[in-house]
């Protein structure tokens, strides 16, 4: 059986830190199972 891996972009357009908050915390609730990106920048 083929699995696929989720993948999400997270766009905040206010402040940068958020996306990266809220991929990590993305990534963290997974484990392993999808896979979370920041379009914002630190």
């Amino acid at each position: 059986m083929l699995w696929l891996m989720m993948r999400a972009l997270v766009l905040c357009t206010g402040r940068s830190c958020h996306s990266v908050m809220a991929a990590a915390q993305i990534n963290h609730a997974c484990k392993g199972r999808c896979q979370a990106g920041s379009a914002g920048g630190v």
